[in-house]
C-alpha cells in the first residue's frame, strides 16, 4: 500500500486500463467461444435433422416397397386373376354405345355391307319402341331372360336375341312393339325378311351376357326402356329352321346338321324313307341324337329327318337352343384359355 501510494496517480491509471482491458479480452474470447460452440450445436444438430429425415424417406421407401410386394400377385394364377379383374371393368362397346340412336355415331362397330338394311331397320324400330320416361332400377346382370326371334332372307340367317333383366307384361308389350315396327321398317329399308315371333329360350348361365353379346353378335345395340336395360343383338348362322313344305302326312322337314347332339328333343323325330313313302321313329321324344347317330347320318347322306308340324315352335326353339349353346360353349372355352 506505501509503494501504490508512491506511485504516481498516472501510472496507476495505466495498470488499472491494462488489467481491464485484459479482462474485457478474456470475457470476448469466453463469448466468442461459447457463440462457436452454440453454432456447432446449431450445424450439428442440422446435419443430425438431416440424417433423420434421410432416415425417415428411406423408412418410407422401404415401407412403400414393401406394400406394393405384399399387394402385388405372388404366383402366377394371381397375376392372371389380376389381369382378368381390370381387363372385365373396361367398358364394352356395347356399353359404350348405349343409348346411341345414330348409327353414324357408333363406335367401334365394322358391320358387312349385305347387313346394312338390318342394321338401320333394327335401329329405327328400336327408336320408335324404347320408352326413356323413368330412372334404370334394374340392370342386366347375371340374372336375365332372353327372347329369340328368327329372320331368314336372301342376304342373311339368323338370330336376333332380346335380352332384360325383367320378365313379364313391361317386356312382352316391348317385344310386340319392337317385332311389329321392325317389319315395318324392313319394308322401307326395300330388303325382303322374314321375322318369326318369339320364342323364350333357356340358355346355359353367362357370367357376362353383355361382353358375350360383344364378342359373339353380328349386330348388337344397347337401350334404357322405362325403368330396365334392353339388349337387343342378331346373331348370322344358317344353323336355323328353313322353311319347307309340310308334307301331305304333315311332316316338315329339318336338316340333319341343325340338330344338336347330347341334347333331348321335346318332340318324336322320324326318318323318311321314299321307297314305300313311310315315316319310322327314330329320336323319341326326351332322348338325344348320339353324336356317332349323327356321323352315321352324315355318311349315308341323310339330309333331312321329319317333325310332325304341330310341333314346329318346339323344333325352332330346339334348333336355336342348340345354336346358342354351343356360340356359348365355345366363348367359355376361349374366355378359360385366355385366363390360362
Amino acid at each position: 500500500k506505501s509503494k501504490e501510494n508512491d506511485l504516481p496517480s498516472a501510472q496507476l491509471e495505466n495498470e488499472k486500463g491494462r488489467e481491464n482491458h485484459l479482462a474485457g479480452q478474456e470475457e470476448q474470447n469466453l463469448n466468442e467461444n461459447e457463440l462457436k460452440e452454440l453454432l456447432d450445436d446449431i450445424e450439428n444438430n442440422r446435419e443430425q435433422g438431416n440424417r433423420n429425415q434421410e432416415k425417415v424417406a428411406k423408412k418410407n421407401q422401404m415401407d412403400g416397397m414393401k406394400n406394393s410386394l405384399s399387394n402385388a400377385p405372388k404366383f402366377p394364377w394371381e397375376k392372371r386373376n389380376v389381369q382378368r379383374t381390370s381387363s372385365e371393368k373396361k367398358p364394352t362397346t356395347l356399353e359404350k354405345n348405349k343409348n346411341v340412336t345414330n348409327i353414324n355415331q357408333l363406335k367401334d362397330v365394322d358391320i358387312p355391307p349385305g347387313l346394312k338394311p338390318l342394321q338401320r331397320a333394327l335401329n329405327q324400330s328400336l327408336n320408335k319402341s324404347v320408352a326413356k320416361n323413368q330412372s334404370i332400377t334394374s340392370q342386366l346382370n347375371d340374372k336375365y331372360y332372353v327372347e329369340c326371334v328368327g329372320v331368314r332372307s336372301e342376304v342373311a340367317n339368323g338370330y336376333l336375341l332380346v335380352i332384360s333383366p325383367e320378365e313379364g307384361p313391361l317386356l312382352n308389350d316391348f317385344l310386340l312393339d319392337f317385332r311389329s315396327s321392325l317389319i315395318q321398317e324392313i319394308g322401307f329399308q326395300n330388303t325382303r325378311m322374314n321375322i318369326d315371333t318369339s320364342e323364350r329360350l333357356t340358355l346355359p348361365p353367362v357370367e357376362d351376357i353383355l361382353s358375350f353379346v360383344d364378342k359373339e353378335a353380328t349386330i348388337s345395340f344397347f337401350r334404357d326402356h322405362k325403368h330396365i336395360e334392353v339388349c337387343v343383338a342378331f346373331f348370322e348362322t344358317d344353323m336355323i329352321y328353313e322353311e319347307k313344305n309340310i308334307t301331305e302326312k304333315g311332316m316338315t322337314p329339318v336338316k340333319v346338321q341343325n340338330v344338336a347332339v347330347e341334347k333331348p328333343v321335346d318332340f318324336n323325330t322320324f326318318l323318311h324313307f321314299k321307297k314305300n313313302d313311310k315315316f319310322y321313329l327314330y329320336i323319341k321324344k326326351s332322348r338325344h341324337l348320339m353324336k356317332k347317330q349323327k356321323e352315321k347320318l352324315v355318311d349315308k347322306k341323310v339330309e333331312y329327318l321329319h317333325v310332325n308340324s304341330k310341333d314346329l315352335n318346339l323344333l325352332k326353339k330346339f334348333i336355336a337352343e342348340g345354336f346358342f349353346e354351343e356360340k356359348i360353349a365355345s366363348y367359355k372355352e376361349d374366355k378359360l384359355k385366355k385366363a390360362s
